[in-house]
């Protein structure tokens, strides 16, 4: 036995089936072989062993069983959006194969799908807050005033919303530009200027926006 197969080996004994459906369940997806290889209650091909015959064998047609379908009645993640993956490696989300193989009969464990209905569930309910555009331009601006204050803290506030970094880094990409007044309403309570008594708000304060 080599050495790179026994630590394999010793990886694969390191985590239960549960501890790895709960600790992959909260990723965003998956390489399609891993969705195989879970729904197998197999451990992922970073934590693979040894397989017996039976199993290789299993879970090679399994395989080619969910590539003849990407596309299809598998929605296939990175040809929609990530065009950074390998070719050849597929990525599927959690619930999607989860609901791919349900609808084909395949035996899941229940483990694996109350984990991932557990975490894809929060993920679902944290992207219906997602921030905005205007929200995140005024973050970036916020940001940008807070590090150009801390370089320079006698820049006036006038002079301040003038930078061009806020239009150049902080607004860019985005197809719309605030007035200055309005960045200035983001960034005036960052000025270390009190002469106003102005109270200091968190850098990640937000207000409200028009989409």
């Amino acid at each position: 036995m080599t050495k790179e197969k026994k630590e394999r080996e010793e990886k694969a004994v390191s985590l239960t089936y549960e501890q790895i459906c709960d600790l992959w369940s909260r990723a965003d997806h998956w390489p399609l072989s891993d969705a195989v290889r879970l729904m197998l209650e197999m451990p992922p091909k970073i934590l693979e062993g040894e397989l017996s015959s039976e199993a290789a064998v299993k879970l090679d047609a399994h395989i080619e069983l969910a590539t003849n379908c990407i596309g299809e009645s598998l929605p296939l993640l990175n040809k929609q959006r990530h065009k950074y993956f390998e070719p050849g490696e597929y990525r599927v989300r959690p619930t999607d194969a989860i609901a791919w193989a349900e609808s084909f009969g395949l035996g899941i464990s229940e483990v694996l799908k109350a984990t991932v209905k557990k975490y894809q569930k929060r993920k679902t309910e944290e992207y219906k807050t997602k921030l905005s555009d205007w929200n995140i331009m005024e973050h970036r601006c916020r940001g940008i005033a807070a590090l150009l204050w801390g370089q320079n803290p006698k820049t006036t506030l006038t002079d301040m919303v003038k930078k061009e970094e806020f239009l150049t880094y902080g607004c860019e990409g985005f197809g719309k530009r605030p007035q200055l007044s309005t960045i200035e309403t983001w960034i005036k309570d960052l000025n270390p200027n009190r002469s106003q008594g102005r109270r200091p708000k968190s850098i990640t304060s937000f207000a409200k926006h028009p989409d």
